[in-house]
């Protein structure tokens, strides 16, 4: 087993990332590549602490709270593989387009000659207690609690929206409109909430934006 200390930089990592994003590629897909060029992800930071116990309090900002997700997992096992990065890659049109430094790590990784991800299963996990402190469905209940003060009707919808901004944002809009037209599912004035993470397939010379890609769209439906 070899192990190997790159120069991946940071600028690698970002621009792949940003690549991935203008592709369509979620938050799992980002995640499970960038696990590979980090000495913490992926439960990799258990491997750098010595204390017997290990209390992680974890801020979500991922659909379903995910521990493996959440910040690339740095206290979770990984189930994640070298293989599943190398698809990610060659699905997402990137192969051929990151550093040599970066291939050169997956190959390794793919012939067994790198140590991957500590996964499902691993003692490394017995001294670690993973406590989610603050999630999406969290701030939604929150959230509508808040609106309720001001007077509206609260309609959380999900917190694990996912799909193309723009198709979310016309689903939205159908909303609403049903909410005008007919008071249904709730009456007005309604409040309607939801949260999760949606894409964005860049094309031509964009540079993406979730959000205000959902809102044009929900505007112009």
């Amino acid at each position: 087993m070899r192990f190997l200390k790159t120069t991946v930089s940071i600028d690698d990592i970002g621009r792949v990332a940003r690549e991935l994003m203008k592709r369509g590629a979620d938050i799992f897909e980002l995640n499970a590549v960038r696990k590979r060029f980090s000495r913490v992800k992926g439960g990799k930071l258990l491997k750098l602490v010595k204390a017997k116990k290990v209390f992680s309090l974890i801020i979500s900002d991922v659909i379903g709270d995910r521990l493996d997700t959440i910040a690339s997992g740095p206290t979770a096992p990984d189930e994640t593989t070298y293989r599943d990065v190398y698809n990610i890659l060659n699905r997402r049109g990137l192969w051929n387009e990151i550093s040599e430094n970066m291939r050169k790590i997956i190959e390794l990784g793919l012939k067994g000659e790198l140590p991957d991800t500590p996964k499902p299963g691993d003692p490394i996990f017995s001294k670690v207690h993973n406590i989610i402190i603050a999630s999406n469905a969290i701030a939604l209940e929150s959230m509508a609690k808040k609106v309720k003060e001001y007077g509206f009707k609260p309609l959380i919808l999900t917190s694990m929206v996912e799909g193309e901004a723009k198709e979310v944002g016309k689903v939205f809009a159908s909303i609403i409109k049903n909410i005008v037209l007919y008071s249904k599912p709730i009456e007005k004035p309604a409040a309607i909430l939801a949260g999760g993470e949606t894409v964005v397939t860049v094309k031509g010379n964009g540079i993406g934006g979730r959000n205000q890609e959902l809102c044009l769209s929900l505007a112009i439906s």
